[in-house]
């Protein structure tokens, strides 16, 4: 797709081809690259996290550990030299993620010589020589500033529309939405004449943008916690991790950062309990 054009009678899609197609509804899930944001010149708004995280993949360990290893967020692991690091298993593997620091070369950290340094330190060394897959990336932290075009024929949905850390699963769950939404949204539209048409697309663009605020502000948060980079939250990690081996809210709190749950919901999914798995350094 090189050009798009909308008019108050549908959308016209230019393929590198040379091809037409006209539709009178367009979902523009094109991720975040997208050719269609960029060809109706709808800019994102926001910032980049400044430091990068390195994803590492891992397979399976054949003696069937994997799968029952505990989930945790590590702050300050000392193993680390005081980098924050996590461990999620998942199925058939494992995932590691590595954050940072300012002064860190990301790409050595990343290859494979980097990866025999640090990975050893927080995993069974067998993993080492079984990575399937490494990223090193920058958090975006993005909203575009509008979800629909002027002549409300277009909705964005999914990374086409929005950024956010990962943390949390905020940009996969709220994309879903973005595109069921949209979907709805256009449905009614083809039923109803031409002004009511236009204002069901607007009210959806307007209701899925404020989500992808709420969503944006939120994940940023939890990278404010992940990263303790003022000092008031560096005293607030450091007194939760004091509290956390005989105070279930500090420990609760400590584990809700990166993920950023509301309350209710890490009570109801019993966060209270399953954050005794935590482990936190108490030397901030």
């Amino acid at each position: 797709m090189v050009g798009v054009t909308t008019t108050a009678d549908g959308v016209t899609l230019e393929l590198a081809s040379g091809e037409r197609i006209g539709t009178p509804y367009l979902i523009a899930a094109d991720g975040a690259r997208s050719s269609v944001r960029k060809a109706l010149d709808i800019s994102m708004k926001g910032s980049t996290d400044d430091t990068p995280f390195i994803i590492v993949d891992v397979d399976e360990h054949p003696d069937g550990c994997t799968p029952t290893m505990p989930g945790y967020f590590h702050y300050r692991c000392p193993e680390l030299d005081g980098r924050n690091v996590m461990h999620m298993p998942f199925a058939a593997g494992m995932r590691v993620d590595l954050q940072c620091l300012p002064t860190d070369d990301a790409g050595y950290l990343a290859s494979p010589e980097g990866l025999r340094e640090w990975l050893p330190r927080v995993v069974d060394p067998w993993y080492t020589d079984h990575v399937r897959w490494v990223s090193t990336y920058l958090f975006r932290q993005v909203v575009a500033e509008s979800f629909t075009d002027p002549a409300h024929r277009v909705l964005l949905a999914g990374e086409a529309a929005h950024l956010f850390a990962p943390f949390g699963g905020r940009g996969l769950n709220s994309g879903v939405i973005d595109a069921t939404d949209a979907a709805w949204a256009i449905a009614d539209a083809r039923n109803a004449s031409t002004p009511a048409a236009g204002e069901l697309i607007a009210h959806c663009a307007a209701d899925r943008r404020r989500w992808a605020l709420h969503n944006r502000d939120v994940s940023s948060r939890a990278l404010r916690i992940m990263r303790g980079s003022d000092p008031v939250m560096r005293v607030g990690r450091a007194v939760a991790a004091r509290l956390a081996p005989v105070f279930w809210p500090a420990r609760a709190w400590l584990a809700n950062g990166p993920v950023q749950v509301p309350p209710r919901a890490a009570l109801e999914a019993g966060l209270g309990g399953v954050q005794k798995r935590l482990r936190v350094s108490s030397v901030y």
